[in-house]
């Protein structure tokens, strides 16, 4: 369906071109697939759109110069492995407005470009969204305050084999409205005609599964029912959501869970993720927290799971895209020296016993780079928990040491039993190391044992 659309508009878009512009999908007949894959191999097509059709083996188009990807999170890792044996000697542009947590994670780490539009169309507002316990005359009002304005409806339920009973229920409370189901199980053909005719305004209401989370773009469509909504994920029903308030008239979704049943802590999360965030454009801090919640997986291939949540997701990205820069040589960050010492260095929990504001303050100390940063978090610990413990005064004096040495010939410091060693980088083959001690002689501490 969305490839559909994606050929129609490109046809509006560059009919004054001389640009020929092919589509494979399923809506096409067998003989269609075949002229146009003729025509792809043949050099006689300069723009291909498709479906994860267009990653089969017997689409061959030769001189391929950029791939375009829409609904990125409609791809598997199938899809992803065939996608990464193209990417060697093509341009690869993604399209999302919810980047799913693996490729946002690569973009923050600096592996892959990211570039946000944030200014929404003229006149697009936020969208109403409610979270509701399951209940048919809450459904039916919703239904009812929306065909009243003339406008259409998705109800969102997700069990094929349930939608005809759906569809009469709806149709028996609305006998003068147009009332028909939609499902990626139908034919082809059948499935065609049942979308047109709810983009002509011809259904009222479309009782319908997944299938219309991608593409579907009705400006009159502007109520969304999602029945069990704790199953679906963060992203997908941002993307749902998406399918309303897409015109001038203010839209809204229903999120519907069932009574008397207990949700997961992670399914309530995304529900009040997506409650909360209905602003114009937050797809990307939806991305966001659906990558703290899921974590990010590996970049490709078929290990996906992580969780990133026990170092906390600021911290694990810095670390990365540290070591990244690194492989790169696009930065070359001054070392700093290691500190070993027998003497306690950390923040009691007799002091803050909050566990996760003691982490955000471990972390501020080890990213300061100035004294003056070191400054302003002694301060803000002596104001919101009193006078430092030794521990802590330790650890800020260690923290110091370590801004004062950063880029320095000391690469690391040991400090047991009242003795400190300094350990050296390797210098310049010219830079005399004796004649440097020598020079600094009259500097030397009283109780300086050797060095060699």
């Amino acid at each position: 369906i969305l490839a559909d659309q994606h050929f129609i508009t490109c046809k509006e878009r560059l009919s004054q071109f001389d640009v020929s512009i092919s589509l494979l999908s399923r809506f096409k007949t067998k003989k269609e697939q075949l002229s146009v894959l003729s025509s792809v191999k043949q050099g006689r097509v300069d723009i291909l759109i498709g479906t994860h059709r267009l990653l089969s083996k017997d689409v061959q188009m030769s001189n391929l110069g950029l791939l375009v990807i829409d609904e990125e999170h409609r791809f598997g890792v199938n899809h992803k492995e065939k996608i990464r044996s193209i990417k060697n000697n093509v341009d690869v542009l993604t399209l999302t407005a919810t980047p799913i947590p693996r490729t946002l994670q690569q973009a923050l780490v600096g592996l892959k470009n990211l570039t946000t539009i944030k200014t929404p169309p003229i006149s697009r507002k936020p969208i109403n969204t409610f979270i509701k316990y399951f209940d048919w005359p809450l459904v039916f009002s919703h239904i009812q305050r929306e065909v009243n304005r003339k406008g259409q409806v998705y109800f969102l339920y997700n069990d094929i084999k349930s939608i005809p009973f759906v569809v009469k229920k709806i149709k028996d409370r609305f006998p003068e409205k147009t009332v028909v189901g939609a499902s990626g199980k139908m034919e082809s053909k059948s499935l065609e005609d049942t979308i047109l005719a709810f983009f002509d305004g011809f259904i009222d209401v479309l009782v319908c599964t997944t299938i219309i989370e991608s593409g579907l773009d009705v400006t009159n469509a502007n109520t969304i029912i999602i029945h069990n909504a704790q199953n679906f994920g963060l992203a997908q029903l941002y993307q749902i959501r998406g399918r309303v308030g897409r015109g001038k008239k203010q839209a809204s979704c229903l999120l519907l869970v069932p009574k008397g049943k207990k949700l997961e802590k992670v399914s309530y999360n995304r529900l009040k993720a997506i409650e909360q965030n209905t602003a114009l454009g937050s797809g990307y801090a939806i991305s966001q927290k659906d990558l703290e919640i899921r974590g990010s997986g590996s970049l490709f291939g078929y290990k996906q799971s992580g969780h990133i949540s026990a170092v906390g997701f600021e911290m694990y990205c810095d670390l990365l895209k540290q070591e990244v820069e690194n492989k790169k040589n696009q930065k070359k960050n001054k070392e700093q020296p290691v500190l070993i010492m027998n003497t306690k260095t950390e923040i009691p929990t007799t002091y803050i016993k909050k566990e996760e504001i003691r982490i955000d303050y471990y972390y501020q100390i080890s990213k300061a780079k100035e004294k003056n940063d070191l400054e302003k978090i002694i301060n803000s610990l002596e104001r919101g928990f009193g006078v430092l413990p030794e521990e802590t005064i330790v650890l800020t004096k260690a923290a110091k040491l370590r801004i004062l040495l950063t880029g320095s010939l000391i690469k690391k410091i040991e400090a047991f039993n009242n003795k400190v060693v300094l350990f050296l980088k390797k210098p310049d083959p010219k830079f005399d190391i004796i004649s440097f001690f020598q020079s600094v002689e009259s500097f030397k501490h009283k109780t300086l044992v050797n060095y060699k």
